[in-house]
């Protein structure tokens, strides 16, 4: 039996997602056995069933009354419940609340309720461990195997940044999700490495903690651990995906633990020998298999760095074939994109549209959305921020009930309101920070950081400050739409630094903002022939290529420039860019792209944690407060708009009109009608040409009580 979280309607094991609501279904035991099965843990987590067992407790799963979320509730055995162990508990779920990855398992909740029952409760995953795919589908492929490594390591750097280490990465605690996208989960023995957290450690010198088959040697015997630890535990992870099989084997775990103190993996070939894995590949992995931690990698990244690098070079010696007339070629000098069917294109001659075939202006508030591909004409006086087309962030009204309108609004069409509701949803989710190839942000007078020139040329080479300099200097005119005035400025600089991406790139955008679009694709196509490795050139280019309807090859350009590791303004912007590409898919069709919501999420989730600074918050969290209004989680909506009123994070008044709309949604679909009135005409203040704004608030009034 299955049941739908949001309405709590029942449905047999073979459905998947609820017809009257959208939201993916949830096992309910028919019969259950446990004693927490159908309790309220804390007041607020019904217990629906039971998910798996681990060491120290059990998983459920369960739905938080309030918000309606379903979570995975782990609780403490009640024969482990003695004040150490309580301890330990909850200093996992502390340190592990602390780790803001999207391939980091998210933490919402945990402490002990009255009755002393200590629990955690953590975003509920819908998919498979690694161990179990690997025993249905392995061995994988190398383009597969270093894509979910590749996510692995995202979330064991931001841990090991904030001086926590996993000390027990294994397949079991690596969740696999459709796309093969990751979550690492289960920070459970993970050890404070320096600061106030190491004063009172839970695992002392020569106390062994974790699964034998993938320790580190310095684990195996106790001694101090550092980041290197889980880079040995990865590789041993990876080496079992690429054959199957375990990099050391022994009668008994005493034994492989002996073995691997004393020799090295075993090759590869003799591990799984209907298998050929690429020689660079190997070494990359039994370079993180040394038993020395000083001969290993430095961090789980640049593990991950070094693999993509070997899969670059098998790829690089295979037949490219010729890509259809007219499309783009999707070879590249990199790592293999394995998403969204596509790959990232980098060619010596890459060819492009026709002048002016399949372009498209940057759709801005008040502007209606148009389909893929269509030509209009450009907004006469666009501002700085370009946005791919938006989408609604609120149910249609055949999704939800009718609801009788208040007393005092007689007269009044209900679906008229949400209409008006769901047009506000339109201009909320057409802003997002980074979507445009104008990707400075107006409200910071700097741009992103220049990297240091790597080609030499015939003329004086500028270093990267002055680079930097020149950016900051056409970036502020840009801000007051003085478009000839920066690309003077830029031009000047490249007569004598003609090689420089950064300021190439510079060039490309504000050709785009001077509707040049030919012409700023020359310049990102010649930027990415001279330097394949330039991740804000693909960002870009998925930019110019979502504009074309090329949607699949924009989300890998998107993903591509996330893999070239971009600086974090950079990284910002494709993550905001591929939650806002992800969430116009899901609204423009939620049965077909189901998925896309909890991806958009996810994405937003990821620019959040690469902001580098607050301003750059507004977008993502506008976002997710759309999808949460869509999910009717009204509360997690509310906490994301008032979370940019807290932090000051919004510079502009068109910005803050935009938080004021979204909350005056929020509270209309709570019934706070007078609140949603008052909150619509403070937006209408800060925004007063907008019109949706006026007909939103000229409706509600009739609803304030």
């Amino acid at each position: 039996m299955k049941r739908c979280p949001t309405c709590g309607t029942e449905y047999p094991d073979n459905a998947q997602f609820c017809p009257h609501d959208g939201a993916t279904l949830v096992s309910v035991a028919a019969a259950p056995d446990d004693p927490f099965i159908g309790q309220v843990l804390a007041g607020r987590y019904e217990v629906l069933s039971k998910l798996g067992e681990g060491g120290m407790g059990s998983v459920y799963a369960a739905r938080h009354r309030t918000l309606g979320r379903i979570d995975a509730v782990k609780v403490l055995r009640p024969e482990a419940a003695d004040a150490d162990a309580g301890r330990r508990f909850l200093r996992e779920a502390k340190l592990a609340a602390s780790i803001n990855h999207p391939n980091a398992v998210v933490i919402h909740d945990f402490g002990q309720t009255e009755s002393g029952v200590t629990f955690l409760a953590m975003e509920y995953i819908q998919g498979q461990s690694l161990t179990r795919l690997l025993q249905r589908e392995g061995p994988f492929s190398p383009a597969r195997v270093v894509n979910i490594i590749r996510q692995v390591a995202g979330a064991l750097d931001v841990a090991h940044q904030l001086g926590v280490i996993h000390r027990d990465l294994k397949p079991d605690n690596i969740m696999v999700m459709d796309g093969d996208r990751v979550k690492v989960v289960d920070f459970g023995i993970a050890k404070a490495v320096g600061g106030q957290e190491s004063v009172v450690p839970m695992t002392q010198v020569g106390l062994v903690v974790g699964t034998p088959h993938y320790m580190s040697p310095e684990q195996v015997m106790g001694s101090p651990l550092d980041a290197r630890s889980d880079v040995y535990s990865l590789a041993l992870v990876a080496y079992e995906m690429l054959t199957g099989a375990r990099a050391f084997v022994g009668d008994s775990m005493q034994a492989q633990m002996v073995v691997r103190l004393s020799e090295p993996p075993r090759p590869m070939s003799v591990a799984a020998p209907q298998v050929t894995v690429p020689a660079g590949i190997e070494a990359v992995v039994r370079q993180g298999l040394a038993q020395r931690p000083a001969d290993r990698p430095a961090s789980a990244g640049a593990f991950a760095a070094q693999l993509e690098k070997a899969l670059a070079v098998m790829e690089s010696t295979r037949p490219v074939a010729s890509p259809p007339p007219g499309s783009v070629p999707t070879q590249y000098q990199g790592a293999t994109v394995s998403t969204a069917g596509a790959s990232a294109p980098v060619t010596a001659q890459p060819p492009r549209p026709a002048p002016h075939e399949g372009f498209r202006p940057p759709v801005m508030p008040g502007v209606s959305p148009v389909s893929a591909g269509t030509v209009v004409q450009p907004n006469p006086s666009p501002p700085p921020m370009a946005a791919i087309p938006p989408s609604p962030t609120l149910p249609t009204p055949a999704a939800r009930p009718p609801v009788a309108a208040p007393s005092g609004a007689s007269g009044t069409n209900f679906w008229l309101v949400g209409g008006l509701v769901a047009g506000v949803g339109v201009l909320l989710l057409a802003f997002v920070v980074g979507i445009g190839l104008y990707v400075f942000y107006v409200s910071t007078g700097s741009g992103p950081v220049a990297v240091e020139e790597k080609d030499d040329t015939s003329g004086p080479r500028r270093g990267g400050k002055d680079v930097a300099a020149i950016l900051q200097q056409s970036r502020s005119l840009r801000e007051v739409s003085s478009y000839e005035s920066a690309l003077r400025v830029v031009d000047e600089a490249l007569t004598a630094n003609p090689t420089s991406p950064e300021l190439r790139i510079e060039k490309a955008e504000i050709l785009f903002e001077q509707e040049r679009f030919v012409e700023s694709e020359d310049i990102v196509y010649a930027v990415l022939r001279s330097h394949p490795d330039y991740g804000p050139a693909y960002q870009n280019l998925g930019v110019l290529q979502y504009r074309q309807g090329k949607v699949d090859e924009a989300i890998a350009n998107q993903k591509r420039c996330l893999e070239l590791d971009p600086e974090p303004e950079y990284a910002c912007y494709a993550h905001g860019n591929l939650a806002q590409i992800y969430a116009e898919q899901y609204f423009s069709n939620k049965r077909k792209f189901a998925a896309r919501s909890n991806e958009a999420e996810m994405e937003a989730r990821g620019a959040l944690s690469t902001a580098p600074r607050k301003s750059l918050e507004v977008s993502p969290r506008l976002v997710l407060a759309g999808l949460f209004i869509d999910r009717q989680q009204y509360a997690l909506a509310r906490e994301q708009l008032e979370k940019l009123m807290q932090d000051n994070a919004i510079k502009t008044d068109r910005e803050r009109g935009m938080v004021y709309a979204q909350l005056a949604v929020v509270a209309f679909f709570e019934k706070k009608y007078a609140e949603a009135v008052e909150a619509v005409e403070r937006a209408t203040q800060l925004d007063p040409q907008n019109k949706e704004y006026q007909k939103l608030a000229r409706t509600l009034r009739q609803y304030r009580r």
